[in-house]
């Protein structure tokens, strides 16, 4: 016997027409998400998240609905938070300048996000919901960060990938003073500054890990283990890039602080990283495919 898909139900229909609904009243914030990401080079990954939702809807038609299924007054959590960020969108004067379309974007885009996930919730039955909640949670990845929690995650990533570098300085013989996040070098000083941190390449390395995770791991802990494998990956590869950007400006010459390797290098360390990443990924997957082949 056939399953039927559940896009010719009509609760999926219900779903798709609240979603529009929902998109025609947030077109504005949305198509300030959209401008604002197209010249932005930390949330410019912001654009293909609600794609790749769709993309993992698709592929979770094959999927079985958890168990437990969603309870049916789950979707009242989502809308009442919707309905919060969409108050204090309303009356809290944010303004779309430069300056501040962050805080206007998180909020906005936020109650968004809140408010299809109580759709789906609403429209779908709770097994259907909860097969495709991957899906719905990962259309969090379009929220931009508030101002103030993007400057601290920069200042966290900042210092950490300071001490990084620090530690593979000590494994070389080049000496090294450091104050604070500036490295004092022989006849040069480097500072790990705020475009340094790293932090989108971080980001965009914490959400293709999240996505590997859906499409190839299923052990739960096996998923938190890559996940969380992220962080510490991410800080040593920017320590590295502080490490190789300063060996080579003491050794060769300090004008590769001005270079594009200083400048536009970061997707050769990004690119690096991504080698233990799949590395690590491939011995996850290899170990769960031996383990269905197994008696």
């Amino acid at each position: 016997m056939e399953t039927k898909s559940t896009f010719a139900s009509t609760e999926t229909r219900a779903f798709i027409v609240s979603v529009f609904l929902v998109s025609i009243g947030f077109f504005v914030p949305l198509e300030e998400l959209y401008f604002f990401a197209s010249n932005s080079n930390l949330y410019s990954h912001t654009i293909i998240i609600p794609f790749a939702s769709i993309v993992f809807i698709f592929l979770e038609e094959k999927d079985t609905p958890l168990k437990p299924a969603l309870p049916s007054w789950s979707g009242i959590i989502p809308l009442g938070l919707g309905v919060c960020l969409l108050y204090l969108f309303l009356t809290g004067g944010y303004s779309t300048e430069p300056q501040f379309v962050e805080d206007y974007l998180a909020i906005s885009v936020g109650a968004f996000v809140f408010l299809v996930i109580a759709a789906a919730l609403f429209t779908l039955d709770t097994k259907t919901a909860s097969k495709h909640s991957f899906s719905l949670i990962f259309l969090f990845f379009m929220i931009p960060m508030p101002i103030a929690m993007r400057q601290w995650v920069e200042e966290a990533l900042q210092y950490a990938s300071a001490d990084a570098a620090e530690m593979i300085f000590a494994l070389s013989s080049t000496p090294l003073y450091r104050d604070g996040l500036i490295f004092n070098l022989p006849g040069l000083a480097l500072e790990v500054a705020p475009q340094c941190s790293g932090i989108h390449s971080s980001l965009v390395l914490f959400i293709v890990s999240i996505a590997a995770t859906k499409l190839f791991l299923k052990s739960w802990w096996k998923r938190i283990l890559l996940v969380g494998f992220i962080i510490p990956l991410a800080v040593i590869r920017n320590g590295f890039r502080v490490f190789v950007l300063g060996e080579l400006a003491v050794r060769y010459d300090p004008a590769i602080l001005h270079s594009w390797l200083h400048k536009k290098g970061g997707p050769i360390f990004f690119a690096l990283s991504l080698i233990p990443l799949f590395i690590l990924l491939f011995v996850l997957y290899r170990s769960e495919y031996k383990k269905k082949l197994q008696p």
